[in-house]
């Protein structure tokens, strides 16, 4: 699921806006009303997109975007400014802060999902993270989002939940628990194999079986690779840079 940003002080354009992102990407959406706040939710949500309004009390647009852009934590996020003015001295201030496009108001929908679809799919890679145990997910998302800057990262709770989001939008990674409830990693990785379209979706199985049957079994699943849990930070980077370097 992609995590989108609306930075803007007019809180019927923000539903209007929200709700034509949700319906196109069924993204997880968060609102800031002006600049201030929106710095202090970037931090927090670490969105994969930020539409951003230029003209906003307290923080104006164009000095959010310098804020963000000189925060080397967050100046990777991709960044839409939406403004009333087609002035080209306003244009060009934006393009010089790297932003990733503009949209002049009153938007038009089709064209505003265009950009964004173009920003935030365009030369990135999808990893779907397929794990029961919240805490575990959040710590591997966590490890995706904040060291692999070109990837769009998606999660399931279990098998039936994965299926249905690798159908919606075929994944490049599929980080996948072997042992879940309702269907297994293993049985997971059968449907997903037995489906011609999906046979060359990289897989990475998650497993705590350490003893060598467990792992050959594993290994001849047909998965791209296994990671052993209880996993650190490191040893988790280490396997999945092969793939997404």
């Amino acid at each position: 699921m992609i995590k989108v940003l609306i930075i803007d002080d007019d809180n019927n354009f923000r539903v209007y806006l929200s709700h034509i992102i949700e319906k196109e990407f069924k993204a997880e959406i968060k609102y800031a009303g002006d600049g201030k706040e929106g710095l202090i939710v970037t931090h927090s949500f670490k969105p994969d997109l930020i539409i951003v309004d230029d003209e906003m009390p307290e923080l104006r647009g164009d000095e959010l975007v310098k804020k963000i852009k000189d925060d080397k934590k967050i100046k990777d996020i991709p960044i839409i400014v939406m403004t009333a003015s087609n002035d080209n001295n306003t244009l060009t201030r934006y393009i010089e802060y790297n932003i990733s496009d503009y949209i002049i108001k009153p938007i038009n929908a089709a064209e505003t999902l265009r950009k964004i679809h173009k920003i935030i799919f365009e030369n990135k890679r999808i990893v779907l993270v397929v794990e029961d145990n919240r805490a575990f997910r959040m710590f591997v998302e966590k490890v995706l989002r904040s060291k692999f800057s070109k990837v769009i990262v998606q999660h399931a709770n279990n098998g039936f939940d994965a299926l249905k989001k690798i159908e919606e939008e075929k994944p490049y990674l599929i980080i996948l628990d072997f042992a879940m409830p309702e269907m297994t990693g293993k049985d997971l990785l059968a449907k997903i194999r037995n489906n011609e379209k999906n046979k060359d979706i990289k897989v990475v199985m998650l497993t705590g079986q350490n003893d060598a049957k467990a792992i050959a079994e594993i290994s001849s699943l047909g998965v791209s690779d296994y990671i052993l849990k209880p996993v650190t930070l490191e040893e988790l980077y280490s396997k999945l840079i092969r793939y997404l370097n």
